[in-house]
Parts: structure tokens; sequence; C-alpha cells
């Protein structure tokens, strides 16, 4: 069995695709549009662009979205969910695309198992126990090989 790993993409909103040229750099498609789409292609498993309200990257001011207007270097989250190998190799083809994208990596066995999520028959009468957290969680199923 191997476990999945998640790869997180930060990067501001109005990120766009690296240019060379001036005219190139405002034609191009934004990252939060594009790499889902470059994901998909490469046959990555799953892929979720989380939607953020709040937050900053490293070096930036605290943004906060508002309903008419998203301030530009609000902070996006692209997590993609595959295998360790196939998310580095994806990271190497796509290496020119991912120039001003913080990337971050998260291991399988650092994930936490679908057994620590489950409430402890002790501490809850079963009339009232949640049982959605019986379900495991799509990051740390496993596959197998």
């Amino acid at each position: 069995m191997r476990h999945l790993t998640a790869l997180r993409l930060y990067f501001h909103h109005g990120a766009r695709l690296y240019g060379k040229t001036r005219w190139r750099r405002l034609t191009s498609p934004h990252l939060h549009w594009h790499l889902p789409r470059l994901a998909k292609e490469f046959g990555i498993q799953q892929v979720v662009l989380h939607r953020v309200h709040m937050g900053y990257l490293k070096g930036d001011e605290l943004h906060h979205n508002h309903h008419e207007v998203t301030p530009h270097r609000l902070p996006q989250c692209l997590e993609l969910i595959d295998q360790e190998a196939k998310l580095r190799e994806f990271v190497e083809v796509h290496h020119a695309d991912l120039k001003h994208v913080r990337i971050v990596l998260i291991r399988g066995e650092d994930l936490r198992s679908h057994e620590d999520l489950h409430l402890q028959e002790d501490l809850h009468s079963s009339d009232y126990r949640n049982t959605s957290m019986n379900y495991p969680s799509p990051m740390t199923d496993q596959l197998a090989e």
C-alpha cells in the first residue's frame, strides 16, 4: 500500500503565468485558472482550489476578501493529491509555470490516519454520536498497488 501525498501551491489571486514581455504578462491566464487545468491534463487524482477569505503570504500585509472585489494579493491555495512521485514529476515538468508559487509537500505518513478521527465510544452516547466522523478522509485513503 502506498500513501497519498498532498502538494499545496500558494500564490496571489492576481498571479499570472510568467511572460517575458509586458504584453505577454497582461494577456497570460491567471494561475488559479491555469494550474488546475494543467493538473487535470497531467492525470493528478484530485485537485482542489481552496477559497481564501483572509490571509497573507510571506512578506505581505494581511488581505481580506470582499464580496465585490477580490484583492490582487489575496493568497490562493491549490491542493493536488496523488502519489508523491507523480506530484514531484508535475512540479519538474511545469517548473516554469510555478516560478512565483510557494510549494509545500505533505507526505502521507505525516497525515493523521482516519482511525485517529473516530470519536471515542466511552465519551459519547450512541444517540448523539456524529456518524459522519466514521467516514475516512479522502486525504488519508490508501491505494492498493
